[in-house]
């Protein structure tokens, strides 16, 4: 979300004295002692639609099977599902933060919840690594 970003550069500004200026590729540039700093806000979009069509595909009906059975096995009932990037700004760290204040204050789950958490790689536009 944009927002974050923005009042991120506001407290540069108005803190700092920095100025901020965008640049190619939705990206913003900070300049502080001669270096420059590249802000990025970026969100995960769902295509709701798409996604509802790929679950009745035949290999999509496998999977689910697949890993409902090794949840069942596991004795886990209650799945929560996560994805971020793999950077050191992602929501990675509060996920598990609040996963583990699940548990603490909900014994009831200490034994049926599970996270599955999916970090993706970063990637360049060229979509290197």
């Amino acid at each position: 979300d944009y927002t974050y970003a923005r009042h991120f550069l506001s407290c540069c500004s108005s803190l700092l004295g920095l100025e901020h200026r965008p640049t190619r590729g939705g990206l913003t540039q900070v300049h502080f002692h001669g270096h420059s700093c590249y802000i990025r806000a970026a969100h995960v979009g769902i295509d709701a639609a798409a996604l509802q069509q790929r679950m009745h595909e035949p290999i999509m009906q496998q999977e689910i099977e697949t890993w409902n059975e090794r949840f069942m096995k596991l004795g886990k009932h209650v799945i929560l599902a996560a994805y971020a990037d793999i950077d050191p700004l992602s929501g990675i760290t509060l996920s598990l933060q609040a996963y583990r204040n699940v548990l603490r204050e909900n014994e009831k789950y200490r034994s049926s919840m599970l996270l599955v958490h999916v970090a993706i790689p970063l990637h360049d536009s060229r979509g290197v690594l």
